[in-house]
């Protein structure tokens, strides 16, 4: 997510401006690059703008069908629904490749290795998106959230008049806020659950989370966020501290912090009042645990009921299970459980899956128990185990 944030192997200089091609000079390397990667010949960008965009509000993630819908929903949710400003002169630039994503997006001399981990990234009023690394698979979900993400960017530059002079902690919080209020306006996930997860995901590293006075420049972003845990100690720390800001000011929409340009002058205080503020709020948020406590393994019995809700953004899936019976697979004993025509069976010392059988057929089992849970649970438990998992339906056999 937010712009291009990472270290490259080749030079990046902007001055040169882009769509300069290859020049002669590094042809014959380009053509073994080429050769060896199997990218093919950088293409120009096709160029969505924004008034080529039509009015597209889907009701779920299942309705999206192409990266020109995905565009449409983040666009007309944040015109629409939010009321946040419109990018006048916006332009999405879809790379058919890394290979054009890299020469023609970033700079003539960047190969894709140089922007492996870089899906999108915006430039002014400008996205540009790297169309071969779009999974479907992972869901439109996933990837409308990085283009609203790339989106809150280009609102933020149409607002400033400039390049954006606030933190880079600011600006990737209201990017984030921006990807988050985007989900809550499409129905697909309330804005309260996704703040309320980053709170709890950061309350939980809390000592592990850098001021956000040190996440001032962008050198010292990028170098925490190389770290581990890097995502919440930059990302989920942003858009908690842009919602934590939002709520101290009293505001409707983070829009109105977009000029600022100093933090205390337009944020109402300095930056050592805010963090305590910040850290005050996350401890409060914190859940404490009882190192004494030890927790068994339930104890299952016939026609005990189980009923799984799986919520995804703009989906829901309830699947049901009845404990049947208690049986053996190949020497454990195990409880049987019933969902549709499928029976699986569990562990009954670590209530792992073992197998699961449809039509008296097995059609996945493990070679070692996945024991997902170690029984007894207390505070600070740690443990690894190692198996083989065979899924005969899908034709994969994962470690």
């Amino acid at each position: 997510m937010g712009t291009i944030e990472r270290r490259f192997r080749v030079p990046i200089s902007r001055e040169l401006g882009f769509g300069h091609g290859i020049r002669n000079h590094i042809f014959p390397s380009c053509l073994l690059f080429l050769f060896v990667f199997g990218c093919g010949y950088p293409e120009r960008p096709k160029v969505v703008t924004i008034s080529s965009i039509e009015s597209f509000r889907p009701s779920s993630p299942r309705e999206v069908k192409s990266v020109d819908q995905a565009l449409a929903a983040v666009v007309t949710v944040c015109r629409d629904e939010l009321k946040l400003p419109i990018v006048k002169s916006f332009e999405a630039k879809l790379y058919k490749n890394s290979q054009s994503f890299a020469s023609f997006g970033v700079d003539w001399r960047a190969f894709p290795v140089d922007v492996a981990d870089v899906s999108a990234f915006a430039d002014g009023t400008k996205m540009h998106i790297d169309l071969q690394k779009i999974n479907e698979n992972s869901g439109w979900a996933t990837f409308i959230w990085l283009l609203a993400h790339e989106y809150g960017h280009n609102i933020h530059y149409e607002v400033a008049g400039v390049i954006p002079r606030t933190d880079p902690w600011f600006n990737e919080g209201f990017a984030e806020w921006v990807a988050a209020k985007t989900f809550d306006a499409l129905g697909w996930q309330d804005y309260r659950h996704s703040i309320h997860r980053v709170t709890e995901e950061t309350s939980r590293h809390l000592d592990l989370l850098p001021r956000v006075a040190n996440l001032r420049d962008l050198q010292a972003w990028r170098r925490t966020s190389g770290f581990t845990h890097g995502g919440i100690r930059t990302y989920s720390l942003a858009l908690v501290a842009v919602d934590r800001l939002i709520q101290r000011k009293k505001l409707a929409s983070a829009v109105q912090l977009l000029s600022a340009n100093v933090f205390n002058e337009s944020f109402g205080s300095s930056y050592d009042q805010f963090d305590r503020d910040l850290s005050s709020y996350l401890a409060g948020q914190r859940r404490h645990s009882n190192d004494e406590d030890i927790i068994d393994p339930p104890l299952w019995k016939a026609g005990d009921k189980w009923s799984y809700e799986l919520r995804r953004p703009g989906q829901k899936t309830v699947t049901e299970r009845e404990f049947i019976r208690k049986d053996t697979f190949v020497g454990i004993p195990s409880y049987v459980l019933k969902s549709g025509a499928a029976e699986s069976f569990y562990a009954i010392d670590s209530l792992a899956l073992a197998a699961t059988k449809k039509n008296g057929q097995y059609v996945y089992r493990v070679s070692n128990i996945d024991q997902v849970i170690s029984w007894p649970l207390r505070a600070n438990k740690e443990w690894q185990n190692n198996f083989t998992r065979e899924n005969i339906e899908v034709g994969t056999t994962p470690r």
